[in-house]
């Protein structure tokens, strides 16, 4: 529901990592850096570069702190 919601703001993201794309397996990389507990919650994923500006970033920041 989260990225449809986002989705309808303009906010391009999708679910879990980029390492799990086409994976039907959990992520590698979250199974890392995260503990069992937070594992068992769901993970988004948004990319940024150099060419995003702060006001996106920002806007990002924003609309996810009306979600949550």
């Amino acid at each position: 529901m989260l990225l449809f919601q986002l989705d309808l703001k303009g906010i391009a993201c999708s679910k879990g990592s980029a390492c799990q794309s086409g994976s039907s397996q959990g992520s590698h990389v979250l199974t890392e850096i995260l503990s069992d507990e937070e594992m068992q919650k769901p993970s988004i994923r948004f990319s940024f570069s150099i060419y995003n500006t702060k006001e996106e970033v920002d806007y990002v920041v924003g609309v996810l702190k009306e979600l949550i």
